[in-house]
């Protein structure tokens, strides 16, 4: 071995001795990586199941139980929430979830195909057909065979006729001549029927965003602003009408707007459970401080849409046989307030217990025969994957996903 030979070889020893006191270190795979709601909305997606079904159902369940307690009491002195917290509700807690759900999807659908004709005719498809049936069978069907008034007379009244309004979102009537009298909420037909009209508008300000092209963040974010100033200081009496419409519109909307902004900034958003625990932390600090409603358009939405996405098992297949919250959200009010009228139970277990076959019947046969037919013919053209959020809302279901 020559001179030359034998300084090549030393270097290299040299240079393996080094290497091996001095190894790479290994990539840790098991680092954890961000997630965030985009990845994992496109993850739930690709796996053609999420949460959605699960969540609006249970929205709707808490709506009827919290009714429960104020159909038999006449009003909301024993509903449990209300005491709890002398803020809010469970229905109304339920209505803020379906808000929350319906603005991420409802933007997520016109994201996916900006056309306005498409996006009112599948809006107006999920929303209308079943109120329409349920508003005309109280009005002409169940009105005049509880009515304390004979047929004749009752249909001589014009509200049954101005009682169909309701299915237009106009003019929302919540009597029917002699119907429901004698519960301690008299002549409360379907309260519930008021928030649809606040739905709508939610899906005009998306469709308005779309058509006028305006950038949606900023436009959203200030819509979201303006209501939380109008929540934090209602308009006094001197508004009248368009005050308190206004102040309406401040309790459930920024919700809505919470959740299209999450559609828009998904990819910014990072979903963690250390981060859903603090937004539920928070709910309960405001629910006992105060300030529960606007603490929800944030925490409340954020942990919503985290547990809409998150892998929860046999809890994402819920839908499978169908979406029917919307039926129970639009039949629960009828139904308890005429098993009320009828077996007056004493508590709101007796009224939830007789109230609740009736309720899932009427809203098997709401999907059945008037939802899922309408959404199916929305689909002869390029097929939409869209479903309901809300009562009346529509939600992002994965491509090839059954309506059923």
């Amino acid at each position: 071995m020559g001179r030359g030979d034998l300084r090549r070889f030393v270097n290299a020893a040299a240079v393996n001795s080094i290497a091996m006191a001095h190894p790479p270190k290994a990539r840790n795979d098991a680092t954890p990586r961000v997630r965030t709601l985009g990845a994992a909305w496109r993850d739930a997606s690709g796996r053609g199941e999420n949460n959605f079904d699960a969540i609006r159902l249970a929205a709707a369940s808490a709506v009827v139980l919290s009714h429960a307690f104020e159909i038999v009491a006449g009003g909301r002195s024993a509903e449990p929430l209300s005491r709890l917290t002398g803020q809010i509700s469970l229905g109304e807690l339920g209505v803020l979830v379906f808000f929350a759900t319906s603005g991420f999807l409802i933007a997520n659908s016109w994201r996916r195909r900006p056309e306005a004709g498409h996006f009112i005719d599948r809006r107006a498809r999920r929303l209308l057909p079943a109120l329409t049936v349920n508003v005309a069978l109280l009005a002409f069907v169940v009105g005049p065979l509880v009515s304390r008034l004979a047929p004749a007379a009752y249909f001589a009244d014009p509200a049954p006729w101005r009682f169909l309004l309701s299915a237009a979102l106009i003019n929302v009537q919540w009597t029917l001549p002699g119907v429901f009298e004698a519960a301690p909420l008299a002549g409360a037909v379907n309260y519930p029927l008021w928030s649809l009209f606040f739905e709508a508008i939610g899906y005009a300000l998306i469709a308005v965003i779309g058509v006028t092209r305006l950038p949606p963040l900023p436009t959203l974010a200030t819509v979201f602003s303006i209501l939380m100033v109008i929540h934090a200081a209602p308009p006094s009496d001197a508004f009248g009408a368009a005050g308190a419409f206004a102040f309406r519109l401040s309790l459930v909307l920024p919700s809505f707007c919470a959740g299209a902004i999450a559609a828009y900034a998904a990819d910014a958003i990072v979903l963690s459970r250390g981060r859903a625990l603090a937004a539920a932390a928070a709910l309960v600090f405001f629910g006992a401080v105060g300030g529960f409603v606007a603490a929800f358009s944030i925490a409340g939405v954020y942990l919503v849409l985290w547990v809409s996405v998150s892998r929860l098992g046999p809890v994402a297949r819920v839908g499978r046989y169908g979406d029917f919250s919307y039926g129970v959200y639009l039949w629960g009010w009828p139904v308890q307030q005429l098993v009320q009228t009828t077996l007056a139970p004493n508590d709101w277990l007796g009224n939830l217990v007789f109230a609740a076959p009736g309720i899932a019947i009427a809203a098997v046969l709401s999907w059945r025969l008037v939802e899922r037919p309408m959404l199916r013919g929305a689909r002869r053209g390029r097929a939409d994957s869209t479903q309901v959020a809300t009562p009346g809302g529509g939600a992002v279901r994965p491509p090839g996903e059954r309506l059923s």
